[in-house]
């Protein structure tokens, strides 16, 4: 298909640090990091190959498609290696432009309308990748999809479509199944 555009550190670094003055336009419905000057200056085109599309479902009520998301995000970046997966350049760009749509679906800031502090911190968690924290890649919106999948995929059972997987016991997604191919790992 095609190879996937990631930020430039220093791009990902004054998103962050002005998270407080651009709060507002995180409950835009387009993304808006494109309409900064130079932005195209600002990315690095990188050998993440995408397979399939970044075509993420949205939410709808309480069924946040979380599960088939992380399917289908695997599914167009299968061949993402660990160190790939943990480059917040990455996640950030995701989140902030490809899959807009979903993050603000998914991860709408309004919900903190009455307290900035917390809107600020729910930004920073979802939309970025905070390098000092070990969880930070499975609190970043797009980055726990893939992960979710990554340690769950076992493309070498043969019989794929009687496996079903108790995931996320604690995520919002109530503990749906996972089925066809994806498996808890045993080692």
């Amino acid at each position: 298909m095609s190879t996937l555009d990631v930020f430039r550190t220093p791009l990902v670094e004054v998103l962050r640090t002005s998270i407080s003055t651009n709060i507002e336009r995180y409950a835009e419905d387009e993304p808006w990091v494109t309409e900064l000057p130079a932005f195209s200056s600002k990315q690095l085109v990188s050998a993440v190959e995408l397979k399939a599309p970044l075509d993420l479902l949205l939410p709808e009520g309480t069924d946040l498609k979380d599960i088939e998301n992380a399917m289908r995000l695997h599914r167009a970046l299968p061949h993402l290696t660990p160190l790939q997966a943990r480059d917040p350049r990455l996640w950030t760009r995701l989140a902030h432009v490809d899959l807009w749509t979903y993050m603000r679906d998914r991860w709408p800031v309004e919900r903190f309308a009455d307290d900035a502090d917390k809107r600020i911190r729910f930004v920073e968690g979802r939309y970025f990748v905070a390098r000092s924290e070990s969880r930070a890649l499975l609190r970043n919106g797009i980055a726990r999809l893939w992960w979710t999948a990554r340690l769950s995929y076992d493309g070498n059972r043969q019989n794929r479509t009687n496996l079903q997987l108790f995931c996320c016991p604690r995520s919002t997604s109530h503990n749906r199944y996972l089925s066809a191919e994806w498996v808890v790992r045993a080692s």
